[in-house]
């Protein structure tokens, strides 16, 4: 799961650092901090969701 997760969020960074996203200042800070902000979700619910389980004795 974490595996695919950076490779998605890399593959996300990358794209945002090709010379398409360059054009705009606003353009290329939003598109950075999507994928980051994406990112800290998924990490949040995972865990969440992991300690909850744990809790339950699951």
């Amino acid at each position: 799961m974490h595996t695919a997760f950076w490779k998605v969020y890399l593959y996300l960074l990358t794209l945002t650092h090709s010379p398409l996203f360059q054009f705009n200042c606003y353009t290329s800070t939003s598109a950075f901090l999507f994928p980051l902000w994406c990112g800290l979700l998924v990490q949040g619910w995972c865990f969440y969701t992991s300690a909850r389980a744990g809790w339950r004795g699951i």
